[in-house]
Parts: C-alpha cells; sequence; structure tokens
C-alpha cells in the first residue's frame, strides 16, 4: 500500500486567466498477472473539485477522484501503468492524505485495515454541509453542500459571490428551506449570473441554472421588514453529487428533504 500526501498551496502555474498547476506521477504494475487498483482518500481539505482535484488516468479510461472515502477501482494488466494527477488553481490550499494499493482481489494488504466506513444514517447529521458568511468570495465545489444565511440585520442588501472553477459547468441548485414574510415585498434574494438574473423569494422554491463561471447572490430587504433572513442551500447535482460524511453521494431530492424542517 502507498500513502500520498499532498499539503500547502500552488507555485508554478501556467499563464492565463485561471492559471492552473499540474503534478503528475505514473505507477507501473509488474505482476506476473492482472490486479485490482484500488484508490481512497481519506482527507481531501480545502476546496476538492474547485481549487483543486485528483485524476486517475489508464489507457482504458480517466476518473475524476472528488470524494473523501470513496474507493475508485481500476484492472490494471501486467507492465500497464497508471498516471495519478493532481490539478490546482493560483493561490489554491489543500491538505490531502490518500491511500493506493493493487493486489489481485482488490484486497487490502496485511497489516493494513480498510480506511472505507460504510455505515452511515441519512439525518441532517451526516451532511457535509459548509456554513459560509455573505461578503467574501467563495470558491465552491461540485460535492459540497453550502448554507448560506446573511447574518448581518442592519444591512438592508449583503452580497456573496459563489466562485465556480472547475472545468466542467455545474448544474446547480438554490434552495430556501426558511422563508417567512412577504416574499419579493419585504425581502429576498437575487441570483446575478452572465446572461439572467433569477430571484428567490419563496419558502421551498428550487431555482435550477448552470453555473460556468461566477454567481452573485443578493439578499436585500426593506427598511420595515422584521423577519429573520432565510436558510438557503446552494450545491449541484451533477453526476459528482453532494456527499455524506461517509463519502456516499445524495440526490437532491433525498437532500432537499434532509435539510427541510419537519412540521
Amino acid at each position: 500500500m502507498y500513502t500520498l500526501l499532498f499539503t500547502g498551496s500552488s507555485d508554478i502555474c501556467k499563464t492565463g486567466t485561471k492559471p492552473k498547476c499540474w503534478r503528475n506521477q505514473t505507477l507501473m504494475v509488474h505482476h506476473t498477472d492482472q490486479c485490482e487498483m484500488k484508490f481512497n482518500c481519506p482527507e481531501l481539505k480545502g476546496n476538492v473539485c474547485s481549487d483543486y482535484g485528483l485524476l486517475l488516468s489508464s489507457p482504458e479510461s480517466v476518473l475524476d477522484y472528488c470524494y473523501e472515502n470513496v474507493t475508485q477501482s481500476m484492472t490494471l494488466l501486467n507492465r500497464s501503468s497508471i498516471q495519478l494527477s493532481m490539478w490546482s488553481y493560483s493561490r489554491s490550499t489543500f491538505d490531502i492524505k490518500c491511500y493506493l494499493w493493487c493486489t489481485p482481489s482488490g484486497s487490502v494488504p496485511s497489516p493494513y485495515s480498510n480506511p472505507v466506513d460504510n455505515a452511515t444514517v441519512m439525518n441532517i447529521d451526516n451532511l457535509q454541509i459548509e456554513k459560509v458568511v455573505f461578503g467574501n468570495p467563495v470558491p465552491v465545489s461540485p460535492v459540497k453542500t453550502y448554507e448560506l444565511r446573511p447574518t448581518n440585520a442592519e444591512d438592508n442588501q449583503s452580497n456573496i459571490q459563489l466562485r465556480w472553477h472547475w472545468d466542467q459547468p455545474c448544474n446547480a441548485i438554490f434552495y430556501c428551506d426558511s422563508f417567512v414574510g412577504e416574499g419579493c415585498g419585504e425581502h429576498g434574494f437575487t441570483l446575478s449570473l452572465m446572461n439572467q438574473s433569477l430571484k428567490a423569494c419563496f419558502q421551498n422554491q428550487v431555482i435550477d441554472f448552470l453555473l460556468e463561471d461566477n454567481v452573485k447572490i443578493t439578499y436585500w430587504k426593506t427598511n420595515y421588514t422584521t423577519y429573520p433572513p432565510p436558510r438557503c442551500y446552494f450545491f449541484c447535482r451533477n453526476h459528482l453529487r453532494p456527499i455524506l460524511k461517509n463519502g456516499s453521494s445524495v440526490d437532491y431530492k433525498l437532500l432537499m428533504e434532509l435539510v427541510s424542517p419537519i412540521d
């Protein structure tokens, strides 16, 4: 078993509007028979698949790795190779710990134990939710769920910019599970994209849009509004979906059931 550690920040990058760094390592297989390669990362700190990501490449396939504690598998033949690549943008910060092994059955070689824990309970406590405060821009990941809630009640308007850095677009969902008062009359949200503007003003309203660059989310209210700011969520529903703490993915309908309050 090989332990792979990456930590620090990006240094030498390509030029451009989104400078991108690459680190590559080629691993050769010298087994007399084929082996089952397994790859698992119990720690992916930072904005995975937003500021940085991992790719596993073989002659037959290419896999994106964006989830903690999810094991990816490949069948490798004798004298074949696999390339492990890490990409990151300038000013990215990350702390990664991964394991890689290749055995005839794919089982973890002794004396190591399997780093994957498959036990889970489907409830809100097991969601990987990152709470963000309106103000500073936030780079977002396709495998995280973000809770957005304006906190400064003194301002009639507050903003947050969600920045999308990944090469693939995000099929984004913006959803508020708590919205009281006269929506779009006393308070509400405006989502500003490059070519469109969307409004969110009602409880359980689902805003579905394609995010390829950045989105500016503005919370506004009138002077006489006394209602608390709504609690809303942002996530992607791509093939890379929001995840539970054990690394299993969850579809967006179940996610909305989990974050919605029980009547």
